[in-house]
């Protein structure tokens, strides 16, 4: 039963940003937009397992090496990758509904990095991270 609340714990701070995210950026556009530019909800099919997997991942590896630096920085870099990886994933979902000829490096500067909700987001998932694997020593 403990196992299973830390996995779910792991779950929330991997899937909850990349949702909040989510819900953010695609408040800038209308339904109608959304709905007729053939915009459909894909991430969260792919963030979901993957943040289960993840928590899964991260809870054993903190049994298996608990209380070590190089714990936190394996498990700090993987939320980091996952975290970008993800909020990249459904900015270029909705590229279309901004033009059709964005490049990858164009989607991640100018549709994800210059977002003030992407450090927001990103910060708030990276400190209960932070503050939960600590207290799990």
């Amino acid at each position: 039963m403990k196992m299973i609340l830390f996995i779910l714990i792991y779950f929330l701070a991997f899937a909850l940003p990349v949702y909040l995210f989510e819900i953010t950026y695609r408040s800038q556009f209308t339904e109608l937009e959304l709905n007729s530019g053939g915009i459909y909800r894909d991430a969260p099919i792919f963030y979901l397992p993957l943040s289960l997997f993840l928590a899964y991942l991260v809870n054993w590896l903190s049994t298996q090496i608990s209380g070590e630096t190089a714990f936190h920085f394996i498990a700090l870099i993987a939320y980091s990758i996952f975290y970008l990886g993800m909020c990249f994933f459904i900015a270029d979902e909705s590229k279309q509904l901004l033009g059709t000829t964005w490049a990858y490096k164009e989607i991640l500067n100018d549709l994800v990095l210059s977002k003030w909700y992407f450090y927001v987001f990103g910060s708030l998932g990276l400190a209960f991270f932070i503050n939960y694997n600590s207290s799990k020593i």
